[in-house]
């Protein structure tokens, strides 16, 4: 049996623009590279693995008269529920042997405050596929952008 962790980077949720198309490292020489997974530490009872997310691209998508940014980090995908804000998510596949219970905890993190104030772009629904031009309306939570809890309230999730 095989389980999926996915890992998603909480996103800031404050109103206006005002990055164009730009890379925001998180560390001083980061470049823009892919995501990092190593395995740090293993044993009989338990696996810990480290990610290293070197930064962050971030551009200016207008959606419905607003210009959101659509950030994404090399090396992830994107995850988001329709009309939610859509971030970059790294997936990890773990064997897990048949029987056995799995709990997953994050054990550090290290928090980055990026500069700046992001709309974060909106999840759409897939294009509709009919033959013609017509597309969905664009779909905006928005109970979601306006509450000032962080997003996703859940950084490590098992699917």
């Amino acid at each position: 049996m095989k389980q999926i962790f996915w890992i998603s980077l909480a996103g800031l949720l404050v109103w206006v623009a005002s990055a164009q198309g730009s890379f925001i490292p998180f560390s001083g020489a980061a470049t823009v590279d892919d995501v990092t997974a190593w395995k740090l530490t293993e044993n009989r009872s338990s696996v810990s693995i480290a990610l290293d997310f070197p930064g962050l691209s971030v551009e200016d998508v207008e959606l419905d008269n607003t210009v959101y940014q659509q950030v994404d980090i090399q090396g992830c995908g994107l995850k988001g529920a329709d009309g939610f804000p859509m971030l970059p998510f790294k997936g990890l596949f773990i064997e897990v042997p048949h029987g056995v219970t799995i709990q997953v905890a994050e054990t550090a993190c290290r928090e980055i405050s990026v500069d700046g104030e992001f709309m974060i772009y909106p999840k759409q629904p897939d294009p509709l596929d009919c033959g013609d031009d017509t597309q969905p309306v664009p779909v905006i939570n928005q109970k979601a952008y306006l509450s000032d809890r962080l997003f996703p309230e859940q950084r490590v999730e098992m699917t």
